[in-house]
């Protein structure tokens, strides 16, 4: 359905979704015999993806209205699913993801529908509400860089630093590894056309994928923990269009850039913060790691990565970056020190002068 919707568009560039969905409704619940709405989301697919040249795979989602949960006589669960008329049950096997889902469920999270893949995988997606987190006194910004995550957390009202720490060095150097080998079997793939480099490729690829999602979850665990220790609120940079191509930078100025990881940083951060109710905001990246964070004069860091001031401020240059990211938010962030004076100042934590 979705490929004919497509060929239907090509040859009709002027059609309007809804000129598509009156053309093609009726017309495939006759040839198809399926249930109507999924012809409503084939409909909505296609036209999602109406502007690529090609389509790699296309995945079916079943709403509440065509799939749900039930068990058999021996008590064993199935997924039954309404592809028409009658109802088709699948079996599914009680592994590690079936236990993790029932535990989801138990926690007050809701199915609301079921996705099938191109290779017969189907997975879940789950919501669950939760209340508006509250903004916290103190401010833990965060700078993502290709090297690692400079973080640092900031007492507006005393104007001192509660901690400065960085995270998250061993997944650059993991990912250069990967990449070299990769570099090593891509030549092999490509010079002699050997069906083993080409496995070893795929393997490597989703090895370092693997690796690099999993120390994401483990680096904003930590981040939470912090912040909830500082009673802080969660800042970070407002990047866009990050990743770089051909033409516009050199090929090793490329390849460190799209080493960063941080859309998938940010989702999982947003997604973890608003499970404990902390709150994040992003402010303007710009000129973060050239502004003195004590004078606010703009100077650009040396060639070791490193800041110098004339007022006579020195440091890291990632740990400026985190710096002003704290300042900038504690701008934007209402007077809230008043509401929360027990959080003022975070107990039991190293503390670092203003001045440096």
């Amino acid at each position: 359905m979705v490929l004919e919707i497509l060929e239907i568009k090509k040859n009709n560039p002027n059609l309007s979704r809804k000129d598509i969905q009156k053309l093609v409704y009726n017309s495939f619940r006759e040839k198809y015999n399926i249930a109507s709405q999924l012809v409503i989301e084939a409909k909505t697919y296609a036209w999602n993806v109406r502007r690529q040249g090609r389509i790699d795979r296309i995945v079916v989602r079943f709403d509440k209205r065509l799939f749900s949960f039930k068990k058999t006589k021996r008590k064993n669960p199935v997924l039954s699913l309404r592809v028409n008329s009658e109802r088709i049950a699948i079996p599914i096997k009680q592994d590690g993801a079936y236990k993790r889902l029932l535990e989801h469920l138990q926690q007050g999270w809701e199915i609301t529908s079921v996705i099938m893949t191109k290779d017969l995988k189907f997975y879940t997606t789950l919501k669950k509400e939760f209340p508006e987190p509250k903004v916290m006194p103190n401010v833990l910004g965060i700078d993502v860089n290709a090297r690692w995550l400079a973080v640092s957390v900031y007492n507006p009202r005393t104007k001192r630093w509660l901690k400065q720490l960085y995270l998250g060095k061993d997944i650059s150097l993991k990912q250069m590894k990967y990449e070299r080998r990769r570099a090593k079997l891509q030549h092999y793939k490509d010079k002699f056309f050997d069906s083993k480099a080409r496995r070893k490729f795929r393997m490597l690829s989703g090895r370092q994928r693997n690796y690099v999602r999993t120390r994401i979850w483990q680096m904003v665990s930590e981040i939470i923990k912090l912040a909830k220790e500082n009673y802080a609120t969660i800042v970070i940079e407002d990047i866009k269009h990050l990743r770089a191509r051909k033409g516009k930078i050199n090929k090793k100025g490329r390849k460190k850039i799209n080493r960063i990881p941080y859309g998938f940083f940010r989702f999982a951060l947003e997604h973890k913060a608003m499970q404990e109710g902390i709150k994040v905001i992003a402010v303007n990246p710009k000129y973060t790691s050239q502004t003195c964070p004590r004078c606010g004069k703009r100077r650009k860091a040396s060639q070791y990565n490193y800041f110098r001031c004339e007022c006579g401020f020195e440091a890291n240059r990632d740990r400026v970056a985190s710096q002003n990211i704290c300042l900038r938010a504690s701008r934007l962030l209402p007077s809230i020190t008043a509401q929360h004076p027990e959080a003022g100042a975070a107990v039991n934590q190293p503390v670092w002068s203003y001045e440096g």
